[in-house]
């Protein structure tokens, strides 16, 4: 499947702010895994927003 992914940057501040307001749900309702705060429980599954912002940046 081809799929162009420059098509993404349309909606860079979309994602932006989705990825912004990730940190500060984290900030709120994150839990602790190796000594920092910085994870989201979202069914049953641990995930780090940290990650999606790098991608964004």
């Amino acid at each position: 499947m081809n799929w162009d992914y420059r098509q993404l940057g349309r909606y860079r501040y979309l994602w932006g702010l989705l990825a912004v307001g990730l940190l500060l749900v984290t900030l709120l309702f994150g839990f602790s895994s190796g000594g920092a705060k910085s994870w989201l429980r979202i069914g049953g599954i641990g995930i780090e927003p940290e990650e999606f912002y790098k991608v964004n940046a």
